[in-house]
Formats: structure tokens, C-alpha cells, sequence
């Protein structure tokens, strides 16, 4: 079983890292970018994150529901879902209370772009006492959560699909129709 789910997780990897190359490319080449080298970057990027992104849900999806069955609808799905939320709800939160200790200000300036709402946040978060990290922790875990399980499930019916039909051309050569 752990050839199949190192299979199951490299496949993951390499739809995510496609999904996020096509992404990063694409987001750069509408900007203004100047070199081309901004727009591999970009790309590279986007391939870096969406391929960690899948493979890290379907990893921690499948540790928590275990092996698909065979005859299991959309394991993909399910998995990388429930791994995309429980990752992403557990980076947000850290990220969020980190936020509202002050202990991160100073790299979240370097970090974030600098807007409006970014600003407001860091204000809001640079007093640091403990209600501010509670609030901010609870808020980046809803975030982080939301976007990292919607990002996980969009990988997993990609896969899904690509195995769907997999299973169908297998079934149609056997002799036994589209089941």
C-alpha cells in the first residue's frame, strides 16, 4: 500500500506543479513584468507552491482517511479537501497568532505587499496582546483553511477526473462497457 500512496501523492505533486506553473506564468504575463526571467520566476513560483499545496494535502488527507477502496467515488477529492483544510487551517492560525504577538511584524512588512488592508492588519496586529493573537489566529485558521482546502479539492477532482477516465478506458478494454 505505500508504492500506491507514494504513487497516489507524486501524481498529486505533478498536477498541482502544472496547475501552479500554468497559474504563475500566466498572472506574470498579464502584469507589467520587464524580463522574461520575472515571469520564470513567477512560474516557478506558482509550480513550487501548487505542487507542495497537493501533495501535502493528499498526504495528511490520506494519513487521516487512510487507503482509498477500489470501488471508492472521488478519493482524490476527499483527501486532499480534508488535508487542504487541516494544513491550511493549521499554517493560517500559527501565521495569524504569530501576527498578533508582534513577533512576525517585522517579516510580514517585508513580506506582504504594501496596501491598504496590509497595513490596517499590521497596525491592527502590532500592539500585540494576547485577545489581538486569539482574534488573528482564529481569523487566519478560517483563512487559511477556506483557501487551502479549496485549492486541495481542485487538485483532487483534477485527479479524479484524469483517473475517472483512466478506469473507463481500462473497463472498455476488458469488454465490460463504462461503469
Amino acid at each position: 500500500m505505500a508504492d500506491e500512496q507514494s504513487e497516489r501523492i507524486r501524481n498529486l505533486a505533478l498536477s498541482g506543479g502544472l496547475s501552479g506553473l500554468v497559474l504563475g506564468g500566466a498572472s506574470a504575463a498579464l502584469g507589467p513584468f520587464r524580463k522574461w526571467s520575472d515571469l520564470a520566476k513567477a512560474a516557478g513560483i506558482g509550480a513550487a507552491g501548487g505542487g507542495s499545496l497537493a501533495a501535502g494535502s493528499g498526504y495528511v488527507g490520506d494519513e487521516l482517511l487512510g487507503d482509498p477502496e477500489f470501488t471508492e467515488s472521488n478519493p482524490y477529492t476527499k483527501r486532499t479537501a480534508l488535508g487542504g483544510v487541516t494544513v491550511g487551517g493549521t499554517a493560517g492560525g500559527l501565521a495569524g497568532a504569530a501576527l498578533g504577538t508582534g513577533l512576525a511584524g517585522g517579516l510580514a512588512k517585508k513580506v506582504l505587499p504594501d496596501n491598504l488592508v496590509t497595513r490596517k492588519l499590521l497596525e491592527y496586529a502590532s500592539k500585540g496582546s494576547l485577545p489581538k493573537m486569539g482574534k488573528l489566529g482564529l481569523i487566519g485558521a478560517g483563512v487559511g483553511a477556506l483557501g487551502a482546502g479549496y485549492l486541495g479539492a481542485d487538485e483532487g477532482m483534477q485527479m479524479d477526473v484524469i483517473e475517472n477516465e483512466r478506469r473507463r478506458k481500462l473497463l472498455e478494454e476488458l469488454g465490460m462497457g463504462a461503469r
